[in-house]
């Protein structure tokens, strides 16, 4: 008797594992909705379908601090469940993507963390996004990129040949480390998601951080 379950228990592992492959094998990725008619973004040539045209991240606006990095900002015509973001660089080192979740009534715009790269280990970057929200706006912060150290070794000795020293504050100060973080180059963003409706089910799970 205990060997008959034990075939049975065996036999139902095996289907289950089978049923997983098969259902694992159908699942596809949804078309580039970067690439979608009526996307937006601050920087348009990291959107537009060719690697060879460089994008910029831009400053925020309403930016005046020392500390404020670069920004790309994709804008979608519908909301979409993102699964997968790939971006081409060469010189990215750190980075944060935010989803917006929709407008409260305190601000139009409610930021989500999806995810937090601490190290790029290859080129392009092929970020997955395991939960997230429907969104139609994301925000890709670059914090570092490889050239930074280097610009800002020469940007320090510009700012002192000028007579400033080691200054550090005020407002000579605050445009050279805003210019500090500026070197982002991006050759084009890609956003999936899954083509089954099934795949896209919302997950409240928490944030993701590496």
């Amino acid at each position: 008797m205990n060997y008959q379950k034990l075939v049975l228990m065996f036999v139902v592992i095996i289907l289950l594992s089978l049923t997983g492959c098969v259902l694992f094998t159908q699942q596809e990725w949804s078309e580039n909705y970067a690439l979608m008619d009526g996307v937006r973004s601050n920087s348009p040539l990291a959107i537009d379908g060719n690697i060879e045209t460089i994008g910029e991240a831009k400053l925020p606006m309403n930016s005046s601090g020392r500390f404020a990095s670069p920004e790309i900002i994709i804008t979608l015509p519908e909301k979409k469940v993102i699964r997968k973001i790939v971006i081409h660089s060469d010189n990215l080192k750190k980075l944060v993507i935010f989803a917006d979740k929709g407008g409260t009534i305190h601000s139009k715009t409610d930021w989500q963390l999806l995810k937090e790269l601490k190290t790029v280990k290859s080129y392009p970057l092929e970020i997955p996004i395991l939960y997230s929200h429907p969104t139609d706006k994301l925000r890709i912060v670059i914090t570092d990129t490889t050239d930074d150290g280097a610009v800002a070794r020469k940007q320090k000795a510009e700012f002192s040949r000028q007579g400033f020293g080691n200054l550090a504050f005020g407002a000579a100060g605050s445009r050279m480390f805003n210019r500090r973080y500026n070197n982002a180059r991006i050759g084009e963003i890609e956003i999936y998601g899954y083509k089954t409706k099934k795949d896209d089910t919302i997950s409240h799970s928490p944030t993701e951080l590496e």
